[in-house]
């Protein structure tokens, strides 16, 4: 059973004079995906994103359904939401509302109404997982970006939402932060089974961690598949202003040139054993 379904979705902001940002979409997800929603700035994927949570969904025109778990996801109250879905923005200045590291870990827990003794394990959880354990007393205002990021995500994650929504999570991070806050999510999914829906405009930096792939564009869906089978589309993806990993361009060009490997590579290290297993073989069959 799918977790969550976006049937038919299409939508419209009122400045637009009825111009649809999102154009007949039709999405199934289910639980445990974890999934990489990309596309060029103004494709729609944020626009998206933000009705997966109704409270800060955009004022607009809006026809089709989403459900969660074949319920309504606009009937679902606010509570429900915040346990249910959790949601961080790609600026974490809109999200972080509290002056102190621990605040802000603990924020959501006590607006839900848990108690003392249950917030304290899990903030403490949450701050030794991300490793914000020794700027747990700083003041919010004082974190770098990426630090900031960790805290955003901490904070909903201390919540144990039973989906993550992740808009552009590595957006202005050095390639290190930005690995380490994937590899965490990415660890995250494996231990617990959560969903994970994140977007980026970059497939590359994103692909190697995600099972599946939706491109959008101008607001409609134009690939849904694994990152091989997207990639396989690495010309299409071209004319719409998008880049396939690197690799894809160079086992592609191998292919072409009569080397017998496998052009879906996504990865470094799946490229590079695909050239060791060619050459291999034809040291073998030559010897």
């Amino acid at each position: 059973m799918a977790q969550i379904e976006v049937k038919n979705l299409t939508f419209s902001y009122p400045e637009t004079n009825g111009k649809v940002c999102l154009d007949n979409i039709s999405i199934s997800i289910n639980q445990g995906d974890f999934i990489l929603i990309c596309g060029k700035s103004g494709c729609g994927k944020t626009t998206l994103l933000r009705q997966l949570k109704p409270c800060i969904a955009p004022r607009g025109k809006s026809e089709g359904q989403i459900l969660y778990n074949r319920q309504d996801i606009r009937k679902l109250d606010e509570k429900d939401q915040a346990t249910k879905i959790g949601y961080v923005m790609q600026n974490p200045e809109h999200q972080i509302v509290t002056d102190k590291v621990w605040h802000e870990l603990a924020f959501g827990l006590e607006n839900l109404g848990v108690k003392t003794n249950e917030i304290r394990a899990r903030v403490s959880e949450i701050a030794e997982y991300f490793g914000i354990t020794d700027w747990y007393f700083e003041k919010t205002d004082k974190l770098s970006g990426g630090q900031k990021r960790r805290v955003a995500i901490a904070g909903i994650l201390a919540m144990h939402p039973k989906v993550l929504v992740l808009d552009e999570p590595t957006a202005g991070l050095d390639p290190k932060g930005r690995d380490e806050i994937l590899d965490q999510v990415k660890l995250l999914h494996e231990k617990t089974g959560m969903t994970v829906i994140l977007v980026s405009h970059s497939m590359e930096d994103v692909a190697k961690y995600v099972e599946r792939l939706i491109v959008m564009n101008d607001g409609e869906k134009m690939l849904d598949g694994t990152p091989e089978e997207v990639f396989r589309h690495y010309k299409e993806l071209e004319a719409v202003g998008l880049a396939a990993p690197q690799v894809t361009y160079v086992m592609h060009d191998l292919k072409e040139k009569g080397f017998d490997v496998s052009a879906d590579a996504t990865t470094v290290e799946e490229a590079a054993d695909e050239i060791y297993n060619f050459l291999k073989k034809r040291q073998e069959v030559q010897s």
